[in-house]
């Protein structure tokens, strides 16, 4: 079960030195923006650099062009940053270096930085992180989510084994994520309520209900307009939006003129865009997990299954008490969970412990020396053998069936047959 977010002993401590904080490469629903502003509104220096321009218009300090493919521009871009900052926080499971260029290992540079003397840390948000595996354990409805998302497990995996090994923390910003990071500790998502002012909820008698799906596989879109049309057959009154691929600021007018957001159907969590909503005084719709709602009592998302769906829009579409209720919570528990200066305070709290040790070794797709190698070589001997014996079996088995089809040899073919076998 979680447990209330972790401060390290530096958090309750004053007087810390003024650090140089790097956020990269992507700037995830704003997040590395309000983070980067309470942390300089804590005296530190800290930018924000992307890869290429945000697909919702998301602000940032410096912007490095990947879109020509060209290792000389990230170099400089990347020497750059070792000679100004002192901390590396990375985000989405990404270092500085763009996944295989010019063949070279993904996250290559993710131990130089260490070797360097730098700090590193590593966000996980969301696809980064989600495993197959992990989601056919905890989440009843992640079947409906792997319908329309094909995780690559191997490849998660062993990133986030990278990471655990020379990251000096390891970051989630959700409950939901922590089975799929072993050893990570939930840093919570931020917002800026200076961006997000004040405002009563809307409470119309004909409610408006907005969907703004980033992808539509992750949110359960299809189910959620399936049951919207549900509804409306019906002959339920209200007005339904659907909102994809605009910039950030049309989202927030959006919100602001709807009563309720629906969120998601499939993941079992509350998105950063519900933070948002609840922020703005209006009621936020998702299906949530067990864990998330213990370690959230005073949640007020409103709570939706796939199976649950119409019935409990229903409900809320016609209750305007329940959705003013909701609704004037929401800000309340934002303020209390999401405050960007509390959750700066506690990443300084991270930064300033003292590194951790980094064991000699390499991993499977890195080169290695010593006795490591020599058991990936010998792992993948053991493959090959595996392989060549599938295959012998498969040619006995077609050729006891072709035997035993010659009736005047079957004693023949049967004493072949024990003798293939090694009887």
């Amino acid at each position: 079960m979680w447990s209330p977010p972790v401060f390290p002993p530096a958090f309750f401590t004053s007087g810390a030195d003024r650090m140089r904080i790097l956020h990269a490469p992507q700037n995830i629903s704003n997040q590395l923006t309000y983070m980067a502003r309470a942390l300089r509104d804590l005296g530190h220096e800290c930018e924000v650099w992307t890869f290429g321009e945000s697909r919702f218009a998301f602000p940032c300090d410096r912007t490095i062009d990947v879109s020509e493919r060209n290792p000389r521009e990230v170099w400089r871009h990347f020497m750059d940053a070792v000679e100004r900052f002192d901390v590396f926080h990375f985000h989405f499971g990404q270092s500085f270096f763009p996944h295989g260029w010019e063949g070279m290992p993904p996250l290559w540079d993710v131990p130089v930085l260490r070797m360097l003397g730098k700090k590193g840390f590593v966000s996980y948000w969301g696809s980064d992180a989600r495993q197959r595996k992990v989601l056919e354990t905890i989440n009843p409805w992640g079947h409906l989510f792997l319908a329309g998302h094909q995780p690559n497990d191997d490849w998660i995996e062993k990133s986030i084994h990278v990471w655990r090994t020379y990251a000096n923390r390891m970051f989630v910003h959700s409950v939901e994520l922590l089975p799929h990071v072993a050893g990570s500790v939930v840093v919570e998502r931020s917002i800026d309520l200076q961006e997000w002012p004040q405002v009563e909820p809307a409470n119309r008698q004909l409610p408006v209900l907005l969907h703004v799906p980033s992808k539509r596989a992750m949110k359960g879109t299809e189910l959620i307009v399936e049951g919207i049309d549900r509804l409306k057959a019906e002959g339920l009154e209200f007005e339904f939006r659907l909102l994809e691929n605009v910039s950030h600021t049309e989202v927030k007018s959006a919100i602001r003129e709807a009563d309720v957001l629906i969120d998601q159907l499939v993941l079992g969590d509350f998105g950063i865009i519900s933070v948002e909503t609840m922020a703005s005084s209006r009621v936020s719709v998702a299906y949530l997990l067990e864990e998330v709602k213990q370690a959230y009592p005073d949640l007020p998302v409103y709570d939706v299954k796939p199976d649950t769906f119409v019935d409990r829009m229903r409900e809320l579409i016609r209750n305007r008490k329940l959705r003013r209720r909701l609704a004037r919570a929401g800000r309340t528990f934002v303020k209390k969970h999401f405050s960007a200066s509390a959750v700066a305070r506690q990443l300084i709290g991270f930064y300033e412990e003292e590194p951790n040790s980094v064991a000699a070794r390499a991993f499977p797709d890195w080169i290695a020396f010593g006795d490591q190698r020599k058991i990936e070589r010998l792992e993948q001997a053991h493959n090959r053998l595996l392989g060549q014996n599938n295959q012998m079996q498969q040619r006995i088995v077609t050729l006891q069936k072709e035997l035993i089809k010659i009736t005047p040899l079957r004693s023949v073919a049967k004493r072949v047959i024990r003798k293939l076998r090694g009887k």
